[in-house]
């Protein structure tokens, strides 16, 4: 077979190779045409059935995931990495990223309002405009409470720093839920000195900021990654992560870890994207929208209240009540009813190596096509190595790493999926896979200055009810309203 995949986009940018030495994979075929022929049968074979209720019924539940953590995931995801350029773009030269590397929420904040004021409040730069900022015209046709939906333009796009996280109604919303909880830190910092909230907004905004990064970090290390890890890379990581603390108690360690400057290639186009696997066909959103409404328009003609699509204003009574998507109680919520069909909070769809039929026709807005075959096109046009070469080489490193029973060689991400169903029963990553994601998230947080544990290595959350862990749901409902009956 003549090796001429990499579909002419070669590999270069603001992404670095964890497995430089290995070559990349190669899909069978003896040219080109046969290549991507290969690449759009397996793609589209990784696609589930696309129905409605009665699909989202019957998907293989995960029996301890719940379904926020999907969109959590997601929101983390665009934190952290927006690829420009390569194909599809018109980028010589390879990828570029257009988020810095950490997990400091530029996706929300954006440059600042001294240097991004549209997204903030102009009488109250230390505030993101909710509400009020969106363009008049839309507020007067705007199906829901403005408060209740991600500011917008009269063209219904939204006001925010990343256009992804308007890309269905959870990421949405969980952007929102960012939003408010700024804003609440800023009025009880403010309420706590009132001094600094009328002479230096912008001390203010930074203090409010501090806070919900800490939280937000604090949550994906010790509340998102443990969820998702195989047990032994749970236990690497947590020590680890101490043994860093612990140097930085003593003075060393924060000044010795050098910032990750750019993220690996592996993890940004194969390993991370394992949640395209936990997306349900659909969801319920609240105690009125309870029948799950689908993930994608079966048309797009099809009106907005009938899909969780977004890049449009927010449907009426369709906030979303967490308890739906998290094991959380809401603080002055009203009671859910008795005899609920759904299962609360919503699971995450098991990882069973197949991806939701809704995934097979995405909006043209994000690129359209089917997310299976474009998933497996960008890791052979970026030449990232085959799972089975990236295995041999970790065991190699780590004897515990367990190759999956198939040796025959495919996809990184493919094999990160089909590990996930044999070692982790589809409810955990595999060790491939949880070995890069912990490695890459400790460069990260240890990477940053300003992290909590860089600073203040002894800090804990401050909010959240006592006698239980904190989660992100309560840095989520930090701001947000509680649900009215």
């Amino acid at each position: 077979m003549t090796a001429v995949a990499d579909f002419r986009d070669p590999f270069a940018g603001d992404y670095v190779r964890m497995f430089e030495a290995l070559p990349p994979f190669v899909p069978p075929g003896n040219d080109e045409r046969e290549q991507r022929e290969w690449v759009e049968a397996t793609g589209r074979a990784m696609l589930g059935a696309d129905d409605d209720e009665a699909t989202v019924l019957a998907e293989p539940d995960h029996r301890s995931l719940p379904a926020g953590y999907t969109y959590f995931g997601q929101f983390v995801a665009h934190d952290l990495t927006f690829l420009t350029g390569g194909r599809g773009g018109t980028t010589p030269g390879g990828l570029r990223n257009r988020r810095t590397p950490r997990l400091d929420l530029d996706s929300v904040y954006g440059q600042g309002p001294h240097c991004e004021p549209i997204y903030y409040d102009r009488r109250r730069p230390a505030m993101f405009g909710i509400g009020g900022k969106s363009d008049p015209l839309l507020a007067e046709r705007s199906p829901a409470p403005l408060d209740d939906d991600l500011p917008r333009r009269s063209s219904g796009l939204a006001i925010v720093p990343d256009p992804r996280n308007d890309e269905n109604v959870m990421v949405g919303q969980i952007h929102l839920a960012f939003l408010k909880a700024h804003n609440r830190f800023v009025r009880e910092l403010a309420d706590a000195s009132p001094a600094t909230a009328t002479g230096n907004p912008i001390a203010l905004w930074n203090r409010a900021r501090r806070a919900v990064e800490w939280h937000y970090q604090w949550a994906v290390v010790h509340d998102y990654l443990p969820r998702i890890l195989d047990r032994p890379r749970q236990t690497w990581l947590a020590k680890a992560l101490e043994l860093h603390a612990a140097l930085v108690r003593h003075g060393a360690g924060a000044f010795e870890v050098p910032a990750l400057a750019r993220l690996p290639a592996e993890f940004v186009l194969a390993v991370f994207r394992f949640g395209h696997a936990l997306v349900r066909p659909g969801y319920a959103l609240n105690q009125i929208v309870l029948r799950p409404r689908r993930l994608t328009p079966r048309t797009w003609r099809a009106p907005p209240d009938s899909h969780l699509t977004g890049f449009g204003p927010l449907a009426r009574h369709w906030t979303i009540d967490w308890r739906f998507f998290f094991d959380v109680d809401v603080p002055g919520g009203a009671a859910l009813p008795a005899g609920l069909r759904v299962r609360l909070p919503q699971p995450a769809r098991r990882i069973d190596g197949t991806v939701t039929g809704q995934l097979g026709r995405l909006p043209d807005v994000v690129g359209g096509g089917a997310l299976p075959v474009l998933t497996i096109a960008a890791g052979v046009r970026n030449r990232l190595p085959g799972g089975v070469a990236v295995a041999r080489a970790l065991q190699r490193l780590d004897k515990s790493i367990a190759l999956t029973a198939s040796a025959a060689e495919r996809p990184l991400w493919c094999y990160v999926l089909d590990e996930a169903r044999e070692h982790g029963g589809g409810y955990t990553l595999g060790p491939v896979a949880s070995t890069i994601t912990a490695r890459v998230f400790f460069d990260i947080l240890t990477g940053m200055p300003d992290s909590y544990i860089n600073v203040d290595p002894d800090w804990k959350p401050e909010l959240g009810p006592h006698g239980r862990p904190f989660t992100i749901a309560d840095l989520l409902l930090h701001g947000w309203p509680a649900p009215a009956a």
